[in-house]
């Protein structure tokens, strides 16, 4: 992450499975991963974690993919936080 930092960088959350029962090893796993992802970019200020809580209906009928809604969804809330960033900082990026 050093090299990172005059860098913006998002993370987005893992989503709960919705193909799986909610007690299933691997819903299990999505939550201590997001909780260690939260952890672990708590000390670096340049980068962000994107929360999405989604629902069964942001998921295709078996439940594992983002149907239309999900994708808006997520790309609105991506959107907004890169909207955020730019305007917060003020140096152009240097190509």
């Amino acid at each position: 992450m050093n090299d990172n930092k005059n860098k913006n960088i998002v993370f987005l959350n893992s989503p709960h499975r919705h193909d799986l029962i909610t007690t299933s090893c691997v819903n299990k796993e999505v939550i201590n991963y997001n909780n260690q992802l939260r952890e672990a970019i708590e000390p670096h200020p340049n980068v962000k974690l994107l929360e999405i809580e989604l629902s069964r209906q942001h998921f295709t009928r078996h439940g594992l993919h983002l149907n239309l809604i999900g994708k808006k969804l997520v790309s609105q809330k991506v959107a907004s936080i890169v909207e955020q960033i730019c305007k917060s900082d003020k140096t152009p990026i240097s190509l």
